[in-house]
């Protein structure tokens, strides 16, 4: 049957005699080939090509090699792609990698420049830290490339100390109790226990209303407030009150625990010694140099100062804050308090800055009273020994922070030592989101 690329013609033969009919096809070759039908040219010799059926199975053939063409060209596609996203990551990897590193450094230049400017402060006025001082502002590290460092130094002083709440001698101070419980109260605490809670959690005794679950010791930082049993994240940090719907404060940023208090040394006692009122006095003091010749020692040398002369915790007068001032001081009123803090702020009429230098300069502040005034005796200082800095070091799109607690002596003793650091956002929960400005009150 004749397939449809052949036409039909008339055969005649030189004679012009009619032979009949012969089917040929419209492309003729004169050779073996592939035609459109399927079918194979021959050469013949009364027609011409003739189309004869292909060999079997050879359409099947060419459909697999097709489809494992483009099996291959869709693995090596694959190939390229995922080698393509490979090499992206690891050059994002490296690229953090070196940004990490140079924030390492970064961090460590930030620590260094806190310590150059307590040293300097130490230096210039060592016997007052005031707010108009260089470290008192945010600081921008220079020379540095491809990073970005920033510094804030605060000192610790300003904050309450939470060794206020335990006596020298390990027992609960109740005064501290009421300061803090006030503290709770000024920043809108929905939860009259927080100060209760904290106070039985770090006393050393085992009486107290919220015993279950405490530790009996201090704290280590203070973000270790956390872990007391019925204490919450937003008590910490701030929130809202579910009553009132109005915000507060969190009481971290109020909070520290530095300086730590020394301890007084223990008073030895003679085995036969009988209990009595009076103090023991302490044992003679072997490394003592001798006596000079025709003189005597006394037989009992103190080598510390007496139990009476540790104090407790002070706050500075100068950088305090005024949440912090109105818990000390109970007769002192909110507007008073802020009085207090405009005053340390604003300059003399000779351009000098004014700063607190005793106690008694509390009485050119407007609405001071001699009560309140009574009130803080003892409870201030004007110089400040421990002070936290808060460093980030940004390098593209990594960023490192690092909290150093940096503690200082006279201004011939050695440089700021460290006395405690730690790494992450945890520490004061950074309030202004990455890229922001650093304010004079933390991050």
């Amino acid at each position: 049957m004749p397939c449809g690329c052949q036409e039909k013609r008339q055969r005649y033969d030189p004679a012009g005699v009619y032979k009949g009919v012969a089917f040929t096809h419209m492309r003729p070759t004169g050779r073996t080939t592939r035609s459109g039908c399927g079918m194979i040219e021959t050469p013949s010799r009364e027609a011409g090509p003739v189309c004869v059926p292909a060999p079997a199975g050879r359409s099947a053939r060419r459909g697999i090699a097709l489809v494992l063409t483009l099996l291959v060209l869709s693995i090596l596609l694959i190939l390229v792609v995922q080698l393509r996203l490979t090499t992206r990551l690891h050059v994002i990897q490296s690229a953090n990698t070196a940004g990490d590193l140079r924030n390492l450094y970064g961090a460590r230049a930030g620590l260094e420049f806190a310590r150059l400017y307590v040293q300097t402060d130490t230096e210039l006025t060592p016997g007052l830290d005031m707010l108009h001082e260089p470290w008192a502002r945010p600081i921008q590290i220079p020379g540095l490339s491809d990073v970005s460092v920033q510094l804030v130094l605060e000192d610790e002083e300003r904050r309450f100390n939470l060794f206020r709440l335990v006596l020298p001698n390990g027992k609960p101070d109740p005064v501290g109790r009421e300061q803090l419980a006030r503290l709770v109260a000024i920043l809108g605490i929905p939860e009259d226990t927080l100060a209760l809670r904290i106070a039985d959690y770090i006393d050393p005794d085992t009486e107290g209303d919220f015993e279950a679950g405490a530790r009996n010791r201090m704290l280590v930082i203070p973000e270790e407030l956390a872990m007391i049993p019925g204490i919450y994240p937003e008590f910490l940090y701030g929130g809202v009150d579910p009553r009132t719907e109005q915000p507060y404060r969190g009481i971290l940023e109020y909070v520290t625990l530095w300086p730590v208090p020394i301890a007084p040394p223990p008073v030895p006692t003679r085995p036969d010694a009988q209990e009595s009122s009076e103090v023991t006095p302490p044992a003679p003091d072997e490394n003592a140099p001798p006596p000079a010749e025709g003189t005597t020692r006394p037989p009992n040398t103190p080598r510390r100062p007496p139990v009476a002369a540790v104090r407790r915790p002070g706050v500075n007068l100068n950088t305090v804050l005024p949440e912090v001032l109105l818990a000390l001081c109970p007769e002192m009123t909110p507007e008073v308090a802020q009085a207090v803090a405009a005053y340390r702020t604003g300059t003399e009429d000779d351009g000098t800055p004014r700063a607190f230098k005793s106690i008694a300069d509390l009485y050119r502040v407007p609405g001071i009273t001699e009560r309140m005034v009574d009130a803080l005796k003892g409870e201030v200082v004007f110089k400040s020994s421990i002070f936290s800095a808060r460093v980030v070091s940004r390098s593209g799109n990594v960023s490192r922070r690092v909290r150093y607690v940096l503690g200082r002596g006279a201004a011939t003793e050695p440089p700021p030592l460290l006395t405690w650091w730690e790494e992450g956002g945890a520490f004061g929960m950074p309030r202004a989101a990455a890229g922001e400005p650093l304010t004079g009150q933390g991050f």
